[in-house]
């Protein structure tokens, strides 16, 4: 099976690629290489013989129409993801998100190819009670969340309209080997193993769920393995730490001391609260091995190791 996977060499695109080659799978990985790539994995992917690279941009609609005709499966990845960023300037997500997926459903429509598109729990909004499952409505709190919510529009409509086969995961925060240092769990470590402030929003109190990066590919794995063409996932632990615990659990793991935590005023529309109910997942065979703190631990003693990557 030929395997397109689009956005490779961002955090998940990248562990997900190494998991799939390892399974056996030929893979083509596409990236446009922005600050946030990891081009030192890139190097590791190439010494697969069963991996091939193409440096271009998603929302090239001839490319993509060209990479999806040679693929089987398109697992898409790429997108513009740091929430941040969004806020600070929405217009990059929008076309990068918005017009990429348009290129992408164009090329699988076209060819008639299978599409596991990879959305965010972020697209149900501030939960703060309960859990939502995959019925639940949307209600997208920031501009990369609102990308998210058009992406799925997208493939739904695609799906109803010209009968696109359609697989679209939405996991929790997820974490582990490889993710850019912008993000929340890497940030806290290289600041702390390189003696900077750790920037807080607000009290620290926000809820968020998290998933070990290993349990989402064996999640990925095992669809491929079954052979799903059409659903929606939610992908999530069950486990929800506030952020402040979080900062506080990595200092413990480094042994550093919790004078650098940085209270910073909060984020515009901070949500306060994520939680999915994963049971469909869970009913289709698959559940996490990782627990969150033996996740955490092998993520601390990655980075530890491989601070250089990021420099």
């Amino acid at each position: 099976m030929r395997l397109l996977v689009t956005g490779n060499l961002g955090f998940i695109g990248t562990n997900l690629t190494f998991h799939l080659l390892k399974l056996g799978y030929d893979v083509v990985g596409v990236d446009k290489i922005s600050y946030c790539s990891n081009k030192k994995a890139l190097m590791l992917m190439e010494k697969f013989r069963n991996f091939r690279f193409v440096r271009g941009d998603i929302t090239n609609k001839s490319l993509m129409l060209k990479l999806v005709k040679d693929s089987d499966v398109v697992l898409h990845l790429a997108a513009e993801s740091h929430v941040d960023n969004s806020i600070v300037n929405p217009l990059p997500f929008l076309r990068n998100n918005v017009l990429g997926m348009f290129s992408v459903l164009e090329g699988v429509r076209k060819n008639k190819r299978l599409l596991i598109h990879f959305s965010s729990d972020e697209v149900y909004g501030e939960i703060l009670r309960g859990e939502v499952d995959e019925n639940s409505n949307f209600n997208a709190g920031n501009p990369y969340s609102a990308t998210k919510v058009f992406e799925e529009a997208l493939v739904n409509s695609y799906v109803n309209t010209f009968g696109v086969k359609a697989v679209v995961l939405r996991p929790c925060n997820v974490f582990g080997y490889w993710q850019f240092p912008e993000k929340f769990i890497p940030k806290i470590i290289t600041n702390a193993l390189t003696g900077k402030k750790i920037p807080v929003y607000g009290n620290g109190l926000q809820i968020r769920e998290w998933l070990f990066i290993d349990d989402l590919c064996s999640f990925v794995g095992l669809l491929l393995s079954r052979g799903v063409e059409s659903g929606v996932f939610n992908v999530g632990s069950g486990v929800r730490k506030r952020n402040i615990d979080v900062v506080k659990k990595i200092l413990k793991l480094l042994s550093k001391n919790f004078s650098l935590i940085d209270f910073v005023d909060d984020r515009l529309g901070h949500d306060r609260r994520y939680a999915i109910d994963s049971s469909k997942a869970r009913k289709f065979g698959w559940k996490p091995r990782f627990s969150f703190d033996d996740g955490l631990r092998r993520t601390v003693s990655w980075y530890g190791k491989n601070l250089k990557l990021f420099k």
